[in-house]
């Protein structure tokens, strides 16, 4: 879903996001289904990383860092969109997306033994 996450921004976002309403609804939807799944694994990675004892505290942290980062950073992407425009911004996201997909790959890799494994528990 990153992945599809980040074809929608480089498809629709990038080219007529900052021209087009209807390409603008359009993102908006799709961005929210693909956000949306893979941003609610956000608990259940930390259950399954903490048990049930610790959860809360993992879970309040991670969530407190979390708003720390958005308290700061929303107001310096409004001064950046101001500044430098939405076209760039949606390139820089869309990079901190690629590098993020690449990263999570890595790591799934690394803790599979250093080979692919295309079981899935259910």
């Amino acid at each position: 879903m990153m992945f599809a996450t980040l074809l929608v921004m480089l498809i629709i976002w990038l080219p007529f996001g900052h021209t087009s309403l209807a390409a603008l609804y359009v993102f908006a939807a799709f961005f929210g289904f693909g956000t949306g799944s893979w941003m609610a694994m956000v608990p259940a990675t930390l259950a399954s990383l903490s048990g049930p004892y610790h959860f809360g505290r993992y879970f309040g942290t991670c969530y407190f860092v979390a708003s720390l980062a958005t308290l700061i950073c929303i107001p310096i992407s409004g001064e950046l969109v101001e500044s430098v425009g939405p076209q760039a911004l949606v390139g820089f996201m869309s990079a901190v997306l690629a590098v993020s997909i690449g990263t999570f790959a890595l790591s799934r890799w690394a803790l599979l033994g250093r080979q692919w494994k295309w079981k899935t528990i259910i």
